[in-house]
């Protein structure tokens, strides 16, 4: 019936001292200030619990002393028999657990803080123990590793290793720190930086805890940084070659011009009479690879030599002309036909010469490279230009 029989003096200090001991009968009385027995489900009664299980009886409960501060008390309550096996009561201990449950909130609340942070870590986190198996991660490292965290806990940090990535023997008493690849859970693999560093020893064992950053787009822009240097370096060096071509184009076009000049001279020095077919045939073969000499240089000249940027009227049909037979100079078209549909009807149209030129001379030479893929009968390229109100279209086509 709850009556206390017996308490020791531990107990006894529970009874506020100006108090009469006759008024405090019963265990509810002394422990909870209460007139009736714990009913409260947080507040489990472990009497009550032993008379209806037979069996002792631990539970934890927050008591109060007579001025009303609060202690937190862990209970172990006993079953007492008789000789003959008759149930006549409980001995119960009562242990103050108070710092004990206020370390034990604080250090969940820290744990939880400490969680909140390492999931707000862009990096993952996973601690290892000893043997490298994964005991905790944070949520960086489960979207990482598309993975949840039963998946990575418990399992062998090794396994998370590309097949061809071989990671030297990490786990060491001072930090380190190398590249390797990774594989996620669904198989696809990642290059990383991977830290890893002593977290301190555990009931004897060592621990470790484990950093992986994902460097797959800091490894793509330096691929593309590389691209961009060798293109920097291709551009400079055709500069450099295309200043080279203009003095040499200009040294050429003397000779070119002595020669036109000489043979002027000997076609002034004969009469038609006095020339055989043979050198009138010879003569005139100079004369037009002559031309064609100085129509090459100049072409050349003009499309190296720097332009301006202004946009000013242009003759599109003439742009495309002269953007073909410079394009024909070169082996590769050889074999390729190039046929011109251009408008006669088209109006000069507004732009910048230079730009449109690089602009055609791409178009043509990778329609050229396509060509170059198949096997045709015939290659053939069409250049074209029409009218369609007031727009102006250009087309290029390869077969």
């Amino acid at each position: 019936d709850f009556t206390i029989a017996l308490m020791n003096r531990q107990a006894e200090k529970q009874i506020p001292p100006d108090q009469d001991e006759k008024n405090y009968r019963y265990c509810y009385q002394i422990s909870h200030r209460l007139d009736a027995p714990c009913t409260e489900p947080a507040h489990p009664c472990s009497f009550i619990e032993v008379m209806e299980k037979g069996c002792s009886a631990k539970v934890r409960h927050t008591h109060y002393d007579d001025n009303g501060k609060a202690s937190i008390l862990e209970l172990i309550t006993t079953p007492l028999y008789s000789a003959n096996g008759e149930f006549e009561g409980v001995i119960e201990v009562e242990h103050d657990v108070t710092q004990l449950a206020e370390m034990q909130e604080v250090l969940l609340k820290n744990e939880a803080h400490l969680q909140a942070i390492m999931d707000h870590v862009p990096d993952a986190i996973l601690t290892c123990d000893s043997e490298y198996t994964i005991q905790s991660t944070n949520q960086s490292a489960r979207i990482l590793f598309s993975a949840k965290k039963i998946d990575l806990v418990g399992k062998n940090l090794q396994e998370l290793f590309s097949a061809d990535s071989v990671a030297n023997e990490f786990m060491s008493e001072i930090a380190t720190h190398q590249q390797c690849v990774f594989k996620r859970i669904d198989g696809t693999e990642f290059p990383s930086d991977l830290w890893v560093g002593p977290l301190g020893k555990t009931e004897g064992d060592s621990s470790y805890i484990v950093v992986v950053h994902d460097i797959t787009g800091r490894l793509q822009a330096q691929r593309e940084l590389e691209t961009t240097r060798q293109q920097f370096f291709h551009q400079d060096k055709m500069a450099a070659i295309g200043q080279l071509a203009a003095g040499i184009l200009h040294e050429v076009g003397n000779p070119i011009a002595a020669i036109a000049g000489a043979v002027s001279a000997v076609q002034r020095s004969y009469t038609s009479a006095d020339q055989d077919d043979e050198l009138s045939r010879n003569i005139e073969l100079i004369n037009e690879q002559i031309l064609r000499l100085g129509n090459i240089t100049r072409e050349i000249a003009d499309f190296s030599s720097p332009k301006p940027r202004e946009r000013e009227l242009l003759d599109l049909n003439e742009l495309l002309r002269s953007t073909a037979g410079l394009l024909s100079y070169d082996r590769r078209f050889s074999s390729i036909g190039v046929q011109l549909q251009l408008d006669k009807n088209l109006p000069a149209i507004v732009g910048v010469a230079d730009q449109l030129t690089q602009v055609f001379m791409n178009l043509l030479i990778n329609a050229m490279d396509a060509c170059a893929t198949v096997d045709l009968e015939e290659d053939c390229i069409v250049l074209k230009s029409e009218l369609d109100g007031e727009r102006v279209h250009v087309c290029v086509q390869d077969y």
